[in-house]
């Protein structure tokens, strides 16, 4: 008796373990605050790994790996956009109830990706020789090959391909919190695995090797949580050609195809015109300056991403009561963005030269005006998501409006950048991306609240000049407040507090709001299992 108490209490502990991660998979608050607080450990620990591998790989070879890096990056949108539409009708077809539709539509889906995974490993396999020269790569000390690194890349693109099927399909169960912990820990040994290669002077092609494993082991850790959630719909077969399926599919995927690449191709454009421009020593300094900006758009975006696939539900429902739900959650998740943007924004100009300097040294720090247009780029990316996710959201004809704007503000960034680098500009190639990226959230927006019927000027035209508004006062306030005593850091902190006050009143947003999520967070770890 005494050995079967203890047995009885861990099994037990399981099944509630067990139960309460169940019951919390697709919480939007718990995935918000998971993906937070790993996001700041992720923070915390490219503080490290980042001058760890600059001292490792020098200057000139990071600059030349985080281009590569980018054009790497884009082979998962050979995807063509199926992924986006997995996300979607996974959950418009779950909330309608009709799981049997969706299995007939994921058979045929992973036909497609299987083809197009295929082929874009033998493509770019066979491109490896020449793509360094096109995409003028210059070989630098300790490079080595850059046609095997290309090859490397081909493997790569191929399996971001086949993990876009899995996470577009967790994404769209509604599995918010499972992978967050688990994708830290594989994040981390990607970065430990590429540094100790780099201390050991290998080549980059094989510095790359721990990411294409990352990327491996993503897809089986994808069939787990999706095993875990939802077992009917974690199947490999069959895998089924069925061309009403498979016509519906790309001609969704055309569009959204565009609709999704529009952030990959902004940061590819400026690394790439001025790696070609100016020289890949200059892009380490462009890329850790706009670090922490990336860091709060993430953070920012992940209430969008968690917040998403139940909101895609509640609009597909036919009942009354949740498609109203869905537009007072749309309204709370935009003001609360916009503030975000606005005060990420502010604190951004007020620190980043003190914390690069810190952090890498004072020659890794940039003009003010690269400082400016980059706190836009922020702020005007967080006010205007919402509307900008919405769009193939809301609709069909959403996602082609959207895949066309996206290709317009893609075709209007690269053409103003590309101008801007040839009169030897690199500030002009970051506001190219403000000015593209406005005319996008704009338009998208306008189509967006209007097939909702919602207010465009409440929500997106307001809210825009809002975030110009917080990146001209922190303007002003960095070339006449400087952070280099403790008085004026004590002026800063209580200018930026009353103007925040100022944009939360302006937004709507009042303490009850606060307590409201407050409360909801506080009830998630007391919720019954």
């Amino acid at each position: 008796m005494l050995n079967v108490a203890p047995a009885s209490v861990k099994v037990s502990f399981r099944n509630r373990a067990s139960t309460w991660v169940r019951n919390q998979r697709s919480s939007t608050r718990l995935g918000f605050i998971l993906q937070i607080f790993c996001r700041i450990l992720l923070s915390l620990f490219s503080l490290l790994w980042t001058p760890l591998l600059l001292n490792s790989m020098g200057r000139n070879l990071n600059g030349l790996f985080l281009s590569f890096q980018s054009v790497a990056s884009l082979g998962g949108l050979g995807d063509l956009g199926v992924g986006g539409v997995v996300n979607i009708q996974t959950s418009r077809l779950l909330g309608r109830g009709d799981e049997s539709q969706l299995r007939s539509f994921l058979a045929s889906a992973r036909a497609l990706f299987l083809v197009l995974g295929l082929l874009a490993i033998f493509t770019l396999l066979l491109l490896s020789p020449w793509l360094p020269e096109l995409l003028k790569f210059t070989p630098v000390p300790g490079s080595g090959s850059l046609r095997i690194l290309f090859a490397a890349g081909a493997v790569s693109a191929g399996l971001l391909i086949f993990n876009s099927y899995i996470s577009n399909l967790n994404y769209g169960c509604g599995n918010l919190t499972l992978s967050v912990v688990p994708t830290f820990l594989l994040v981390q040994l990607t970065f430990l695995g590429h540094w100790l290669l780099a201390r050991g002077g290998f080549p980059l092609w094989a510095q790359y090797l721990p990411y294409i494993l990352a990327s491996f082991f993503g897809i089986l850790l994808g069939w787990a949580y999706v095993r875990f959630s939802h077992p009917a719909l974690a199947h490999a077969f069959p895998i089924t050609f069925d061309f009403k399926n498979l016509r519906a599919l790309m001609g969704k995927s055309f569009w959204l195809y565009f609709y999704y690449i529009s952030a990959g191709i902004y940061a590819t454009t400026d690394r790439l015109l001025i790696n070609a421009g100016f020289g890949s020593e200059q892009i380490p300094s462009y890329v850790y300056n706009y670090k922490l900006c990336e860091l709060a758009l993430f953070v920012i975006m992940t209430a969008s991403f968690v917040a998403m696939p139940k909101i895609t539900q509640w609009m597909a429902s036919p009942e009354t009561a949740e498609r109203e739900r869905s537009v007072r959650e749309i309204e709370r998740l935009n003001k609360f963005q916009t503030f975000m943007g606005c005060a990420a924004a502010l604190v951004y100009l007020a620190v980043n030269d003190v914390f690069i300097r810190f952090w890498l040294g004072s020659e890794f720090q940039v003009p003010v005006f690269w400082q400016v247009a980059f706190a836009a780029q922020l702020s005007v990316s967080a006010a205007g998501y919402v509307g900008f996710d919405l769009a193939a959201r809301c609709s069909d004809r959403g996602i082609r409006i959207g895949g066309i704007s996206v290709i317009s503000a893609v075709i209007l960034n690269f053409v103003l950048s590309y101008v801007a680098m040839k009169r030897g500009s690199i500030l002009g190639i970051a506001v190219a991306t403000v000015f593209a990226q406005s005319c996008l959230v704009l338009g998208l927006g306008r189509f967006s609240f209007g097939e909702l019927k919602m207010s465009w000027w409440k929500l997106s035209f307001r809210t825009w000049l809002l975030a110009l508004a917080a990146v001209a006062l922190g303007f002003g306030l960095k070339s006449y407040l400087p952070l280099d005593s403790l008085q004026n850091g004590c002026l800063l902190v209580m200018i930026c507090f009353a103007a925040l006050l100022i944009i939360a009143r302006a937004l709507n947003i009042s303490l009850a709001d606060v307590r409201q999520e407050l409360n909801l967070v506080c009830g998630l770890l007391k919720s019954k299992t």
